[in-house]
């Protein structure tokens, strides 16, 4: 049966056109379930050629034992079992060092099973991508690692975590350089490497390109909204005015999810 086709209107693919590989609507469709471009964007991020993706997703999102949850823009496994976190932050805010901690925590979390010894924790990898040299070094890449001090200087902790922060305003001739201009573009015909300008062509020039990107922004638009409709719930709970049943009719959630947001609040109180 022949797929049903997306209506994209001229607004939406104006938008489109707009998009660049810095932003973070683009970055995910460009990149999900593509483990060959996911793989050439690592290999230059780590400047690498002893690496292979097996898996890509993008969107994947983690929550800890106290039910605080992160989205990860990319995550990425090799053959090597390495686990790779990639994310568009377009403000400093966004990539504080202890926001990149949760990240990497998160991940090792997540990473082994509870009868598992901590050796088997993956090397992981958090690599932020930012617009701007956040750290004002001129760096083109800030490498994070543990060392312990000792008398004689440094030695490697060799815990296998790592944390990277890449300049998006070096644009220098090198691999990377070029790799950064490409982020900023938004034109095909305007990117250095042609295994990126293909994708950003096909997504923007194609019909099945088009409707891609506009269920994607549609997805962006629905979380949103969704999350709205769980803040403007938690109001009315706190409130204690309104009941189950008008909080679920008023913001759209199931009353199963309103009962599960009541049960929260309630522990949260009893905690303080």
């Amino acid at each position: 049966m022949a797929k049903r086709k997306i209506f994209v209107s001229k607004k939406i693919k104006r938008k489109i056109m707009k998009y660049r590989l810095i932003d973070d609507v683009f970055f995910m469709a460009f990149f999900n379930g593509n483990k060959e471009l996911t793989e050439f964007l690592l290999k230059i991020l780590l400047d690498t050629d002893d690496l292979t993706v097996v898996d890509v997703k993008v969107q994947k999102e983690y929550k800890n034992l106290q039910g605080r949850s992160v989205i990860l823009d990319i995550l990425a496994r090799d053959t090597k079992g390495r686990v790779i976190n990639v994310e568009i932050q377009r403000t400093k805010s966004g990539a504080i060092p202890k926001r990149a901690r949760f990240h990497s925590s998160i991940i090792d979390s997540n990473a082994i099973r509870a009868n598992q010894y901590f050796d088997k924790l993956p090397e992981t990898y958090v690599i932020f991508i930012t617009e701007t040299d956040i750290y004002g070094y001129g760096q083109p890449i800030y490498e994070v690692d543990r060392y312990i001090k000792c008398k004689g200087g440094l030695i490697e902790f060799n815990d296998e975590a790592h944390i990277i922060y890449v300049n998006g305003e070096n644009k220098d001739d090198t691999a990377l350089g070029h790799l950064m201009q490409d982020f900023f573009c938004s034109k095909a015909d305007d990117m250095y490497y042609n295994e990126l300008s293909e994708r950003m062509r096909f997504l923007k020039e194609s019909e099945r390109g088009n409707e891609i990107m506009s269920m994607s922004m549609q997805e962006l638009i629905d979380e949103g909204a969704y999350d709205n409709s769980v803040k403007t719930a938690k109001r009315m709970l706190e409130d204690g005015e309104v009941s189950i049943e008008k909080i679920a009719k008023y913001t759209g959630l199931s009353e199963r999810k309103v009962k599960a947001l009541a049960n929260k609040l309630k522990k949260a109180v009893e905690l303080v």
